[in-house]
C-alpha cells in the first residue's frame, strides 16, 4: 500500500474525493515462484515472510552473489512531486543523508526507499537508519530492480496525504493497511 502515490484529483468509484492525496495498492502476480535468498529483517520479518508465503515462493539460505551496482541512487517523478531512492547495498547514515538532502531539494510529496533483499548484509542496520529518517512499511516489490526483490519503505515528504478514505476490499489489504498505520505511528513516536 504506497501512501500518497494518487495525486488529490483523483476520484474512486464517483463517490470518494479528497482535497488530498491518496493511497494505492498495488498488487503483483508473481510468473517467477523460483526459491530464492532474502536478506532476515528483525522488524519486518514477519510482514515479509507473509507476502512470500502468499505468493508461493520458498525461501533459501543461500545468498546470491552480490553484483557491481551503485550502492545507492535516486530518482524524481516530477510530474506528480514523487522521489524513489534504491539501496543496492549497506550505505552509511552520512551517505544516506547527503542523498536524501539532494531530494529534499526537490520538494517531493513522497519519498519511496527501494532496499535490495537479496545483496544487503546487515539489514536491520539499514533498517534502523531508514526507520530514524521517518521512513515506514510499504510493501514489497517483486523482480522490480534487475529481476530482483525489493523492501519498500515510505515517508510523507507533506502534510496533504488521506489516509482516512482509503478503501480496502479484502481482509488482506486491510490487514497491511493496519500494519502500515502502526509502523508509521511507531516511526512518529
Amino acid at each position: 500500500i504506497i501512501l500518497g502515490e494518487v495525486p488529490s484529483a483523483t476520484e474512486i468509484e464517483h463517490s470518494i474525493k479528497s482535497q488530498q492525496r491518496s493511497g494505492a495498492l498495488i498488487d503483483f502476480l508473481v510468473f517467477d515462484t523460483t526459491a530464492r535468498y532474502i536478506a532476515h529483517s528483525s522488524r519486518y520479518h514477519h510482514a515479509i515472510e507473509k507476502v512470500y508465503r502468499e505468493a508461493g515462493i520458498e525461501l533459501i539460505d543461500t545468498m546470491p552473489e552480490n553484483p557491481k551496482r551503485d550502492p545507492i541512487s535516486y530518482t524524481v517523478n516530477s510530474v506528480i512531486d514523487i522521489g524513489t531512492i534504491v539501496i543496492e547495498q549497506n550505505v552509511s547514515d552520512g551517505e544516506f543523508e547527503a542523498l536524501l538532502y539532494e531530494l529534499h531539494k526537490e520538494h517531493c510529496d513522497m519519498i519511496y526507499l527501494d532496499i535490495n533483499l537479496h545483496h544487503i548484509e546487515d539489514i536491520d542496520a539499514m533498517i534502523d537508519i531508514l526507520n530514524q529518517h521517518g521512513f515506514f512499511y510499504s510493501g514489497l516489490l517483486f523482480s522490480f530492480y534487475h529481476n530482483e526483490d525489493y523492501l519498500r519503505l515510505q515517508r510523507k515528504n507533506s502534510k496533504y496525504v488521506e489516509e482516512e478514505q482509503l478503501v480496502c476490499y479484502s481482509s488482506n489489504a486491510k490487514a497491511m493497511l493496519d500494519f502500515i498505520k502502526a509502523d508509521e505511528e511507531r516511526i512518529r513516536k
